[in-house]
């Protein structure tokens, strides 16, 4: 049956390309979920295997897996194994139950590796549970092994492909309530928000100096003296705890505390006029203030510089090099990922040579400015090990730009709003790009108070990890992004429901839990089971979702009692046996006249003496034990 599911899709593992993302909090996308086979491995061999049909690349499945089983002769009930759990002998003695003395197993490999966690990575009641996969296009081997097996009870373990079809991921946007409009001159940059305090830093080139409180919702203008004159850009310094800014992106760099007061000098000095335009950050791994990029003198730059507290000047990190990639450029747009300690970067107008009027051939204008080429592009610098890389190549991202914001729950930078590169139009919209997976940006499905890219503000959105939405500042107030929380994918389990009784007839069924797996073309029996009362039928209404919407009675019945029960018969599954064991013979072969000891074990590990040592009094003796008493293992020694 096809149902309308929602999963979490997570990055991919390496060689395998398994994934374990169903995470609190992960981002919600439309999908529908295919049964694709069934298979079924068992644990009374040594050796159980399947092979998939070949997945399709960049494509999402999942085994949904269930079954129990165990070490016999017996069956240990409570204390089999399950997918993602075994048991161990507790304080007390006694083996599990699994969900008191549990450790981590896979319950199989797949292409040879040990399978990944189950996700969510929680015991499970049902004992059924989710292996995300991500194909890469070819077929996985899954297979059980084990040695020895003649001990083996339960079985087998049942596992089931689907595929998913990922949709658009769904965002919703909500304006904060009492924002109708933000401060005169509100402008911030990606490097201006105090994270741990979640507040955002704006401070204009006249020096007009504003905080907003996430957590308040509130703005608060800070006062400034000793006004430098201009700053064209600006961070806030974590280190410090203040605000660094500079003339011309890099110039004489000044500090501001906080909470407002006297600008002072850091050091440097004079202004530069060739970094208009470049992009700004505070670099977390060499604790600087770095700048990139830049225009002046009729020419674009590709270099960077940093300035730290005990530098006398800027340093150059990269010099400017013509033809080298990034291409020398100045604007753009950019996000930081202070966690990650990465800077992403956009777009700009630049060109091969960095020279202005050169265009390159197939190349656009970025609104119909001719001096430079349009750069559709999207670049990583890795700050850690000072590199670049290329998520997507020169001349190929879409013609759109707007400001970027990096969203961590799925290691993915959004574009909120913004314009067309050819004819600088405005365009409202969410826009995505999951890194490492992602070849270009993907248009998200968004709802609620949406701002308009005609109102957007001289700002950048902003990730908060307490509210786990993008904080984005719009002219006509101040808006939060979301992805709403991903359900848990369908794990079959038995539904169940409460009656209401009314003079002995049962009158209204209650679902207490929908359950999940089922068939709407053959719902699950439902059976009322009373001290008093009969008569009482009823039929399960199963929708396309594969749970039960309702129960809708059929007879009333009489007699019944307020302690009668709704039993509902739960998911189809296929029929098991296992065969336990309650009392053992053990034979031993002796040497007539010698002098024995007989010892049990439940692990192979701890040996204990079954009764006293004994003198054999024939060649054979036997003797029967009950196992729970003694363990499984016995094992006969000579003693003096």
């Amino acid at each position: 049956m096809k149902t309308l599911r929602t999963l979490t899709l997570g990055a991919a593992l390496a060689g395998l390309n398994l994934a374990s993302t169903f995470l609190p909090g992960g981002m919600a996308y439309a999908q529908t979920t295919n049964l694709v086979a069934t298979y079924d491995l068992s644990v009374l061999q040594s050796h159980s295997e399947f092979t998939t049909p070949a997945l399709s690349p960049q494509t999402s499945y999942f085994f949904l897996v269930s079954g129990r089983w165990g070490t016999g002769p017996l069956d240990r009930g409570e204390a089999m194994a399950d997918a993602g759990w075994s048991s161990y002998r507790g304080t007390d003695g006694i083996w599990g139950p699994l969900d008191v003395n549990r450790y981590a197993t896979p319950p199989f490999t797949i292409n040879g590796q040990p399978a990944p966690r189950p996700t969510p990575d929680q015991y499970r009641q049902d004992h059924v549970y989710v292996f995300e996969l991500m194909a890469n296009g070819s077929s996985l081997t899954v297979a059980f092994d084990d040695f020895p097996t003649g001990d083996n009870v339960g079985g087998p373990i049942h596992v089931e492909l689907y595929q998913v079809t990922q949709q658009d991921p769904a965002f919703v946007w909500t304006k904060l309530p009492g924002s109708t409009n933000l401060p005169t001159g509100w402008q911030s940059l990606p490097g201006s928000m105090d994270e741990a305090r979640r507040i955002v830093y704006s401070l204009t080139d006249n020096g007009v100096f504003w905080k907003y409180d996430i957590g308040s919702n509130s703005f608060t203008q800070l006062q400034v003296t000793g006004w430098p004159g201009r700053a064209d850009t600006f961070i806030y310094n974590p280190v410090e705890d203040t605000v660094w800014l500079t003339l011309n992106g890099r110039g004489q760099v000044f500090r501001l505390p906080v909470t407002g007061g006297a600008v002072t000098s850091v050091g440097a000095s004079g202004a530069s006029s060739a970094d208009f335009g470049s992009i700004s950050f505070w670099n977390p791994v060499t604790q600087r203030f770095g700048t990139f990029n830049g225009y002046g003198f009729m020419a674009v730059r590709n270099w960077r510089w940093e300035f730290g507290t005990t530098d006398n000047d800027w340093v150059q990190i990269e010099p400017n090099t013509p033809g080298r990639q990034p291409w020398p450029r100045s604007g753009g747009l950019w996000a930081v990922d202070n966690i990650g300690q990465r800077i992403f970067h956009a777009g700009g107008s630049g060109n091969s040579s960095g020279q202005q009027g050169q265009v390159e051939p197939g190349f656009e204008s970025l609104c119909g400015d001719t001096r430079f080429d349009a750069l559709r592009d999207l670049w990583i610098l890795d700050l850690k090990s000072n590199t670049w890389v290329n998520l997507i190549p020169l001349n190929t991202a879409i013609r759109q730009f707007g400001p970027l914001v990096y969203f961590p729950p799925q290691d993915m930078l959004l574009m909120i709003n913004g314009h067309i590169t050819t004819s600088c139009a405005d365009r409202t919209g969410v826009w995505t790009f999951a890194i490492g997976k992602d070849t270009n940006y993907t248009e998200a499905t968004i709802s609620g108070d949406i701002p308009s890219a005609s109102d957007d503000a001289a700002s950048y959105p902003y990730y908060d990890s307490v509210s786990k939405s993008v904080i984005y500042f719009n002219n006509s107030g101040v808006y939060a992004l979301s992805a709403p929380e991903a359900p848990q994918p369908c794990i079959p389990h038995r539904a169940s429901a409460t009656a209401q009784v009314v003079n002995g007839f049962i009158v209204g069924i209650t679902m207490t839990d929908p359950g999940c797996g089922y068939t709407n073309t053959s719902p699950p029996a439902v059976i009322f089971r009373d001290s008093t009362g009969t008569g009482g039928t009823a039929t399960a209404i199963v929708n396309n979702d594969g749970v039960v919407q309702q129960i809708q009675i059929d007879t009333n019945g009489h007699d019944y009692t307020d302690s009668v029960r709704v039993l509902i018969a739960p998911p189809p599954f296929l029929p098991t046996l296992t065969i336990g064991v309650s009392r053992v013979n053990v034979t031993v072969s002796v040497v007539l006249g010698r002098r024995y000891q007989l010892e049990s074990s439940a692990n192979l590990a701890t040996w204990s003496p079954v009764g006293d040592p004994f003198v054999a009094q024939d060649d054979t003796v036997t003797q029967e034990f009950v196992v729970q008493d003694t363990g499984r293992y016995f094992r006969i020694n000579e003693v003096p």
